[in-house]
């Protein structure tokens, strides 16, 4: 993980980054059912998932950036609540698309074939991102003993 190492170099005990990350994964699993409930009830002219996925963008861009890109000397208060910012977002868009994608056809095989496209594409897509990265790291800094060993970091370790 790139994030806790991050927060620890900036200032912020490595046990408190912990602590934080595991308050903020508490927060996802106690939102998850609360933003489920809301969006099986909410429905508008676009239908009940759309305006949750689209709803979600904004806060997930916002919150990524204030999460991957903090301040020189951010505060453990800072990293909570832009985690808890983060998974909300987070959450409005897994929980709304799972249940868009099934509610796209009536058929039972049908729906079985959507789910798997899109669990299929899902993990491509996470497979992918690891490749690039790991192919960038290797041609940006090789493989030398004194490197990073984190997929998607940039900074040497020594």
């Amino acid at each position: 993980m790139f994030l806790p190492p991050l927060y620890a170099e900036l200032g912020i005990e490595l046990a408190v980054v912990g602590s934080i990350f595991l308050l903020a994964r508490v927060w996802d699993g106690l939102t998850d059912p609360l933003l489920g409930v809301l969006a099986d009830r909410f429905g508008d002219r676009f239908g009940r998932r759309q305006p949750w996925v689209i709803g979600s963008v904004p806060i997930l861009c916002f919150a990524i950036y204030r999460v991957f890109v903090p301040p020189a000397e951010p505060s453990a208060a800072y990293l909570l609540g832009w985690l808890l910012v983060l998974y909300v977002g987070w959450t409005m868009l897994t929980i709304s698309h799972a249940a868009w994608a099934s509610e796209l056809s009536e058929d039972y095989d049908e729906r079985s074939r959507i789910m798997g496209g899109v669990q299929a594409l899902g993990l491509l897509g996470s497979l992918s991102v690891l490749v690039v990265a790991a192919a960038r790291g290797r041609r940006r800094f090789g493989s030398s003993p004194g490197t990073a060993r984190c997929v998607g970091s940039s900074r040497p370790t020594s």
